[in-house]
């Protein structure tokens, strides 16, 4: 693997996989912190954590585009969950970047939880948005068939478009396939409570009052299977299941609560 920078200051810059090319912001930071690790959800692309990144303006900030989102291609290999969190931790050993915190928003809070079960020592915390814990064969499915590109692109050729505006190095087409592979593989392997009980890397579960992916129950569910010690959850008001509609300054806050939580531990 290697790096390419293509510019400097707020850099933007392109991991080389075997499989494929991971694009990423890195912007660098005077304190001596751990790096905040940006991961946006399924069909998302960095840009979207522009504005939630402006209220951290002390810390590292590194922003990436999944395999075959945004500017990221794929040219091989598993498209699934593990996949994601191998690649992120790839690219922290290319930075040279022992540790982060992870803020995710949607499937990217879940491949932050699966980064810290393949490798705790690397992740300090995880703060989701949105991100849906508990998957049952039905709700795979019916996801899954929903990201098929044909219907989708027959259900709403404007939503169409403007994922092809987005994902512009692989296409459409090409962001759906995998994301729909990605779903379906958690028929195969997803996330378990002991399986986050056992990294022991502490946890903000949080999602808005508005949610319909994610409700609030699920949420406290989750928290409920955790020691509250270390771990907190959140229902944010007015928020709907998108990033755009999140309110910044209230979800600062409670970050911020969360990681003066788990820094006394």
């Amino acid at each position: 693997m290697n790096l390419n920078s293509t510019s400097k200051g707020k850099n933007r810059m392109q991991l080389i996989l075997n499989d494929g090319e991971i694009a990423y912001d890195y912007t660098t930071s005077a304190q001596e912190q751990a790096p905040v690790l940006f991961l946006h959800g399924a069909l998302g692309v960095r840009g979207q954590f522009e504005g939630l990144r402006k209220q951290f303006p002390e810390r590292s900030h590194l922003a990436v585009d999944f395999p075959s989102h945004g500017g990221s291609r794929v040219t091989g290999g598993a498209m699934n969950c593990e996949r994601l969190a191998r690649d992120m931790l790839a690219l922290l050993d290319a930075l040279d970047l022992k540790r982060v915190d992870v803020v995710g928003h949607s499937m990217g809070g879940y491949v932050g939880l699966a980064m810290a079960h393949l490798a705790p020592a690397r992740v300090n915390t995880v703060a989701t948005f949105g991100t849906k814990f508990y998957w049952d064969d039905a709700t795979i499915s019916k996801t899954a068939a929903e990201l098929d590109p044909e219907t989708l692109r027959a259900k709403s050729s404007r939503y169409y478009d403007a994922l092809a505006a987005a994902h512009t190095a692989a296409g459409a087409d090409q962001a759906l396939t995998f994301t729909q592979s990605l779903i379906a593989d958690f028929a195969r392997w997803r996330l378990n409570e002991e399986m986050v009980r056992a990294a022991n890397v502490p946890l903000l579960a949080s999602a808005g009052d508005r949610d319909t992916m994610v409700p609030a129950a699920e949420v406290m569910r989750l928290y409920a299977a955790l020691d509250p010690k270390w771990n907190a959850a959140a229902i944010v008001p007015g928020a709907p299941h998108p990033l755009q509609q999140l309110p910044l300054e209230c979800f600062e806050h409670i970050v911020r609560r969360f990681w003066s939580l788990a820094a006394g531990r």
